[in-house]
């Protein structure tokens, strides 16, 4: 039982995760409408896409990456 609550958790923590990045890219018009398959994707990969997401967020905000101003 306690197998099944894990994997309840962790898919009730992808769904909230999923739910936040469709609004961000959605609100911001970064990138087409999400399809299905791709808000599967998020759910079920959502640490790794956590961490990518923080990883560019804090280096945007330390002034890193490779951007030009023209």
């Amino acid at each position: 039982m306690e197998l099944l609550q894990d994997i309840s958790f962790y898919l009730a923590i992808g769904c909230l995760w999923t739910f936040f990045v469709e609004w961000f890219t959605t609100r911001g018009d970064i990138g087409p409408p999400w399809t299905n398959g791709e808000r599967w994707l998020q759910c079920l990969l959502w640490p790794w896409f956590l961490i990518v997401f923080i990883m560019g967020w804090l280096e945007g905000m330390l002034g890193g990456g490779n951007t030009k101003d023209n």
